[in-house]
């Protein structure tokens, strides 16, 4: 297939080759990294995934539009047809409305550790300005998988990055057992700051820049994605908005989740499709707005209070989570 060479893990592409990466390096483990489960992604790197899990005889661009040939539109298909034909949602995203796109659920424990594992590898100033700076197509995975192995990482910055772990929590668990055990995985991560959300949201931007400027190979196929996006935090105002867009996905009967002794709850996703859902009583969600979360979390004893219930916070605490917003900034 022609695209068995582009078989990547946007989240740990550095996993691959680990031979030749420098001792130092090796010590990680990058089985940590792999993906076990088609709701961690979005559904482009998923379906990347399972086509090369399943030894599939589709390419990976026949899952996400892009064929080997990269086929012409057919002739009946008229130019204002083809500007408007839909794109890719963002990874990891559900669509809000036509700029905004939203994570299904608050970020975890996993998909936080997959971040502080990619910063121990290679998230160097030089790096982060490279992928800032990255044209829209064409980039050859190899040449800068190379070049972001030499560049190294930043340890200043993944110091800062990391989660305290001798902090106290309200139930019977500390916090090094809740953010790195199996069993609270998908368990919103908690303890989180606002500058350490802030370069998370920075960090999705990048890889998602550099994954739609690998996968395509010329200004064609480049369409197929958006020309520029931002992951953030969303702001009060479109918290409000998502709770009335997505009215329908409130889920109030916990019985359906799995137990576990923690008081947040694990992520919430049927097995073929994203889905956005929120959780009354799991953890309130930081926004762009100076210290206000929103939403209800496990402590609130207000059973009057509204789903987009404006809290103040002062400090990272174990009812604190978040989860980004992807804005379109260019078509």
């Amino acid at each position: 297939m022609k695209f068995t060479k582009y078989f990547i893990f946007l989240f740990f592409f550095l996993s691959v080759n680990a031979h030749i990466i420098p001792i130092r390096i090796q010590q990680y483990n990058f089985d940590a990294l792999r993906p076990d489960s088609y709701r961690d992604y979005a559904e482009c790197l998923s379906a990347l995934y399972h086509c090369k899990r399943s030894n599939s005889t589709a390419s990976f661009g026949t899952h996400i539009g892009i064929t080997d040939d990269d086929e012409e539109v057919d002739e009946k298909t008229t130019s204002c047809e083809r500007r408007q034909r839909p794109k890719i949602a963002p990874p990891g995203t559900v669509k809000l409305n036509d700029t905004l796109y939203i994570q299904p659920n608050p970020v975890s424990n996993k998909e936080y550790r997959k971040f502080l594992a990619f910063m121990e590898i290679s998230y160097s100033k030089e790096v982060r300005d490279s992928l800032d700076n990255l044209p829209l197509y064409g980039v050859n995975y190899e040449d800068f998988q190379k070049y972001m192995r030499l560049a190294g990482n930043d340890d200043e910055l993944l110091g800062r990055m990391k989660i305290r772990l001798d902090l106290p929590l309200s139930w019977k668990m500390d916090m090094n057992e809740y953010f790195n055990s199996s069993p609270y995985r998908t368990n919103p991560v908690i303890y989180i700051r606002v500058d350490q959300t802030q370069e998370y949201c920075k960090w999705m931007t990048r890889m998602t820049m550099y994954l739609y400027a690998h996968l395509s190979k010329n200004e064609k196929q480049r369409k197929k994605f958006y020309t520029r996006v931002e992951y953030r935090l969303p702001s009060p105002e479109e918290w409000d908005l998502v709770f009335e867009t997505f009215s329908e996905n409130i889920i109030t009967n916990k019985s359906i989740l799995p137990y576990n002794p923690a008081l947040t709850y694990p992520a919430v996703q049927p097995k073929r499709r994203l889905m956005f859902y929120y959780l009354p009583e799991n953890v309130s969600e930081i926004t762009s707005a100076d210290s206000i979360a929103i939403g209800l979390s496990w402590q609130n004893r207000d059973t009057t209070a509204s789903l987009n219930n404006r809290v103040r916070y002062y400090r990272p605490s174990d009812w604190i989570s978040f989860r980004c917003i992807c804005q379109i900034l260019e078509y």
